[in-house]
């Protein structure tokens, strides 16, 4: 799918530049037995700082490409929903009247991919060549992450030399560039997708039951170690006590053509992102991202300039499917689904912390 898009700009100069791509597929049985199909598919490495967080719902926080990705999996669900309405989706189907809750048709799966380790808690993994058993040997050291512990946390990076530079199993911010981030690392991100589903507050209004992935991918190349993702991933949140799903993660032996790991060590990340999902209309087949932005628009430009992905641009597709009388903010939506953050403020109270953004950054509405 990646390749299919071209030489476009937006991919990363040969040998100069790497980008990460994650990407969400489906699983639909047949007669014939299952099919694969990609439905999403983003790049991406940067994440914008708290002060440059839009309170319009019009710029994109984090985009690192498997949260961009799930994003896109998102819009792709949307579009589902309606041809479930016109009883023409082969993933959901609906109730009668057309009004209730979208239902998951029977044995349809999830699955995630991305070409590397996710950063934070994941990415904490023993340097090969080490003593690497958890509790019978010692560790001599690990590979760093730039992400950091959150502020007035008990747990804080010791940053002695070797093993114990980092703390394990705490949640992380992703580190900006002099202006720090609000968005936590993507090891806890997958984290609690798996504990609450992929499909968000919104959408969780809309379908019934949680969307839930079944396997997870990692490109090869790189550090990699199943024992510290079941941790990071699964363990640490208690999924396996909770969860009705709990997924496989595997290791791919292909290396992303644009990894890390496949251009020069003196190479620098790719700062646009591309965003790809099974029904996105427009001339183009994607969407390019620069520092939350479609690129080429401004903070403030009219919406028509936004990318698909906003948090402004789901309320508005949201609202085409809900039965609100009236155009209620994207926080008084959100804070129906009461079953949903319940589930939220449970996981994040397991895992002891988790950053606080202002209330005003999601006091917006659709117009």
């Amino acid at each position: 799918m990646y390749d299919n898009l071209g030489k476009i700009g937006a991919k990363p100069k040969e040998g100069l530049e790497w980008t990460l791509l994650s990407g969400f597929l489906i699983e639909i049985p047949s007669d014939k037995g299952s099919t694969l199909e990609v439905v999403s598919l983003a790049t991406g490495t940067k994440c914008i700082g708290k002060n440059s967080m839009s309170s319009l719902g019009n710029v994109v926080n984090d985009s690192h490409a498997e949260v961009l990705a799930r994003r896109a999996f998102l819009r792709y669900v949307y579009s589902e929903i309606k041809r479930a309405h016109n009883n023409e989706s082969s993933v959901l189907f609906s109730g009668y009247d057309g009004k209730r809750k979208c239902c998951l048709r029977k044995d349809v799966k999830f699955h995630m991919f991305t070409s590397h380790v996710p950063c934070g808690d994941a990415s904490i993994i023993p340097i090969v060549g080490t003593k690497r058993k958890y509790e019978a040997e010692s560790i001599e050291d690990v590979h760093r992450t730039g992400a950091k512990c959150l502020p007035g946390d008990a747990r804080q990076d010791l940053k002695i030399s070797g093993h114990n530079y980092h703390v394990v199993s705490s949640v992380r911010t992703k580190p900006g560039r002099g202006d720090p981030t609000l968005s936590v690392s993507c090891s806890d991100k997958i984290a609690k997708w798996l504990y609450v589903g992929i499909q968000g507050a919104l959408l969780s209004l809309l379908i019934n039951g949680p969307l839930l992935i079944s396997t997870i991918t990692i490109g090869g190349g790189g550090q990699y170690d199943s024992g510290v993702l079941h941790r990071a991933l699964i363990e640490r949140s208690r999924l396996s006590d909770t969860c009705s799903v709990i997924p496989k993660i595997y290791r791919s032996k292909l290396v992303f053509c644009h990894s890390r790991y496949s251009v020069t060590s003196a190479s620098k990340p790719c700062t646009s992102s591309i965003i790809w999902y099974k029904g996105l209309s427009g001339k183009r087949q994607f969407e390019v991202a620069v520092e939350g932005k479609k690129q080429g628009c401004t903070k403030t430009g009219p919406s028509k300039n936004n990318l698909s992905v906003t948090k402004k641009e789901f309320l508005k597709v949201f609202l085409e499917f809900s039965n609100f009388n009236g155009d209620p903010g994207y926080r008084q939506a959100k804070d129906l689904a009461t079953e949903y953050q319940a589930k939220v403020k449970y996981f994040k109270d397991t895992l002891g912390s988790w950053p606080v953004k202002d209330p005003k950054l999601e006091c917006f509405f659709s117009t």
